[in-house]
């Protein structure tokens, strides 16, 4: 498999945005959140194409949706939960709007990048 990894990074291709990151857990029946940090990364950014517009969930066809990629040791997740610590999906903020990751590739074995579909979020809450 071909590593495109240092394609993803190119200056030709690649732009930077932002990465907001939540992390928290459950207590007592309420959620707290434990940890909230911004990471800044370099990738390709695109509007997703027809065919894999196919791929996703037909509520999500309804939003604009963006693609992000990013190579690693960089990642972008989509909510996840280990034991008792709640990962949220990310945000991601380009251009002064800002995404909701909604699901994530991950390419890392077979060509060193991950690919994440994005919708906007109305009026840049999240």
């Amino acid at each position: 498999m071909i590593d495109v990894s240092e394609l993803i990074k190119d200056s030709d291709f690649a732009t930077s945005y932002v990465v907001h990151r939540k992390k928290g857990v459950w207590e007592k029946g309420r959620f707290h959140l434990e940890e909230e940090k911004s990471l800044c990364y370099i990738g390709v950014v695109q509007p997703v194409t027809e065919k894999e517009l196919e791929q996703l969930d037909i509520g999500d066809r309804q939003k604009f949706i963006m693609k992000f990629l990013c190579a690693y040791p960089d990642e972008i997740f989509v909510t996840q939960q280990y034991e008792q610590e709640e990962l949220f999906s990310d945000v991601i903020e380009y251009l002064g709007k800002k995404y909701k990751v909604i699901k994530v590739k991950n390419w890392q074995c077979c060509g060193g990048y991950c690919r994440a579909f994005a919708v906007e979020v109305e009026n840049g809450t999240d």
